[in-house]
């Protein structure tokens, strides 16, 4: 690139994108000269002018585009780092083009700034990164750096693993588990509960989330019950389930046993309606309404019985949200309400 390109690029006279390609098309590239027209980008009296500063950040994407290399990974990084807002967006997007197999740590690192939004970034440059072939060194400095105390990039770095670590995601996010603070807990738990993470590792998953269920925290073991709920076969889930049902109700254990509950609505059978109708009998209304919610999720002729015998409640509250399930029920068409309530008359 002649000194005479880099002062067009400075001087950002064009009045069109389409203008900007055009002149750049011939133009050959080196790593030393791209990083000069990332300085101009950096360059905060050139940015105030924020048409041209627009021109000069497409003609540095383009040039990288057709010139990506390894040598400018280290210093696109550290751009990063002290960029505006404008300028970051486009080093983000282009990282991935220039990590082609090297060294990821310095951007990794960027998953402890302080500043939210630029470790959006850098989870959205190393999600990329981590998924290729090249790129898989991110995920054992991922593994090391959750573990760390206070780590501020934790629920990053655990998305970009998930994204790009396969059936190695599961036990880096169940050590996570054994976090003391509670909310990373938290978050480790609300990811094994979701299928897409469960089915990569089913048992150990189950395993873990049935561990997290006895959390100390209500809000950590409503969230690995209700993980369970959604990746457990049925014995599995009420080896858990059951216990915290049929224990005493207490103001804590309320939201655990009705996520308990909730969680039944994947297995609509004969079992799960004698469960629910001990707990229409039983109470609290809390779980009362958790059941009726649990019948009208799972849309099934196995639970409508639950739903019918609501409908006699001695509790008004009760015997209105009964009818509004019963009426949901007979507008999906998929249970024979009708034939039921005459069966069970």
């Amino acid at each position: 690139m002649s000194k005479e390109v880099v002062q067009a690029i400075r001087a950002a006279t064009w009045r069109t994108p389409a203008e900007v390609s055009s002149v750049l098309a011939a133009v050959d590239v080196d790593s030393s000269e791209i990083l000069q027209v990332l300085d101009l980008l950096l360059h905060k009296v050139l940015a105030a002018d924020a048409e041209r500063h627009a021109l000069r950040r497409q003609a540095f994407a383009a040039l990288v585009q057709r010139r990506p290399a390894d040598p400018l990974f280290r210093p696109f990084v550290r751009a990063l780092r002290q960029a505006a807002p404008d300028v970051q967006r486009v080093l983000a997007e282009l990282l991935p083009r220039v990590a082609n197999g090297g060294d990821v740590s310095d951007l990794v690192d960027v998953l402890r700034s302080t500043d939210n939004d630029l470790r959006a970034l850098a989870s959205k440059a190393l999600s990329e990164i981590a998924a290729t072939p090249t790129g898989r060194s991110a995920l054992p400095l991922l593994a090391q750096l959750v573990n760390e105390r206070g780590f501020l990039g934790l629920r990053e770095a655990l998305d970009i693993v998930v994204k790009a670590g396969g059936a190695h995601a599961v036990p880096i996010i169940e050590r996570v588990l054994l976090h003391p603070e509670p909310n990373d807990r938290l978050i480790a738990a609300r990811l094994l509960g979701d299928p897409n993470v469960a089915s990569r590792a089913p048992s150990p998953v189950v395993r873990a989330l049935s561990n997290a269920a006895r959390d100390p925290v209500e809000a950590v073991a409503v969230a690995a019950v209700a993980g369970l709920g959604n990746v457990a076969n049925e014995a599995d889930y009420l080896a858990v389930a059951i216990p915290l049902l049929e224990g005493k109700i207490d103001g804590r254990s309320i939201k655990i046993a009705t996520a308990a509950l909730e969680g039944l609505r994947r297995f609509p059978n004969e079992r799960t309606a004698q469960i629910l109708e001990r707990k229409m009998t039983s109470g609290p209304n809390a779980l009362r309404f958790a059941a009726l919610s649990v019948a009208e999720a799972a849309n099934s002729d196995a639970l409508l019985g639950v739903v019918v015998k609501a409908l006699g409640h001695p509790h008004l509250a009760v015997r209105n949200r009964a009818s509004e399930v019963m009426s949901a029920l007979a507008r999906s068409g998929k249970v024979e309400v009708g034939r039921t309530i005459v069966w069970l008359l």
